[in-house]
């Protein structure tokens, strides 16, 4: 197998894998959600678990959407590193003009 056909398989299964525990959160979240939705119910009453529950859910967006909007900073890549010649000439050059000033 080539390079490139190993690249494509090592994405295929990494995407794969990403969909399928995405997809097990959400419905982790959702059997979650109606756990507290029902706990609550029967504590507080319907109106208050539902009230509640949605509460706790306009606050878990409001985070979400307050981080997905922080500013972000790309990071630069580093300065290339100097080849040899430039630093050989700058020193030839420095050398120079120090004898120069003699």
């Amino acid at each position: 197998m080539s390079f490139v056909g190993h690249q494509i398989e090592q994405a295929a299964r990494r995407t794969g894998l990403t969909l399928l525990g995405a997809g097990c959160a959400i419905v982790a979240a959702a059997l979650l959600g109606w756990s507290l939705w029902a706990w609550l119910a029967i504590a507080v009453g319907v109106i208050a678990a539902t009230a509640l529950t949605g509460g706790i859910l306009a606050l878990i967006a409001a985070v979400i959407l307050a981080l997905a909007h922080l500013p972000h900073r790309p990071k630069l890549p580093p300065p290339p590193a100097p080849t040899p010649y430039a630093a050989m000439l700058t020193a030839f050059v420095q050398g120079l003009q120090a004898g120069r000033s003699r």
